[in-house]
């Protein structure tokens, strides 16, 4: 038996409680090195804490930081789910 692999997806589709791990970041130069500063970077875990009302924004966290990012860049970074982690 094969073990199965969650399909990557975007940070946007994660509901509050889910976790992934960065795939990639389809963003300019410029993004791609502000959300790096703020830890968005390729194979780290991201938690989504909350989602806004209305497409607003996702409130997120990595490792001890939490930021909050437009569903327009959210649905740029690459994720590969799994299971929540602890806070």
């Amino acid at each position: 038996m094969s073990q199965r692999h969650p399909e990557p997806s975007s940070l946007a589709s994660l509901a509050p409680g889910q976790a992934g791990s960065i795939l990639g970041l389809d963003v300019s130069p410029e993004l791609r090195d502000r959300l790096n500063a703020l830890g968005l970077k390729i194979g780290k875990p991201v938690t989504v804490i909350r989602r806004g009302a209305l497409g607003g924004p996702l409130h997120v966290r990595v490792g001890m930081t939490e930021l909050v990012l437009r569903r327009k860049e959210a649905r740029l970074i690459a994720i590969a789910p799994s299971d929540s982690l602890s806070a």
